[in-house]
């Protein structure tokens, strides 16, 4: 059985930041953009959009490069964020 985009519901954001400033913590230099383009491949455009868009759609062969380049887990790299529960009127405000 297959969900339609208005059943699934959530959101899969990414945690770039996170992961840029734990490089930071650990070396004292936070990774640029196109430092981590040039390491790994990924455009700059694609990691500015991965940042700031959420929901963007990106490939597993992206995921795996900046897997490979801050040393971490997929888990590391992704959040899902739940649709909040839309609030019902039933019964009116009192």
């Amino acid at each position: 059985m297959s969900l339609g985009m208005e059943e699934r519901g959530g959101m899969i954001s990414f945690k770039l930041d996170e992961r840029m400033d734990e490089i930071r913590d650990r070396t004292g230099k936070r990774p640029t953009f196109k430092d981590i383009s040039e390491a790994t491949g990924v455009s700059v455009s694609v990691l500015s959009n991965m940042r700031v868009k959420p929901g963007y759609n990106t490939s597993t062969n992206n995921i795996d490069a900046l897997c490979r380049y801050f040393q971490c887990q997929p888990g590391d790299l992704l959040a899902w964020k739940p649709d909040l529960p839309k609030k019902s009127n039933e019964g009116g405000d009192r």
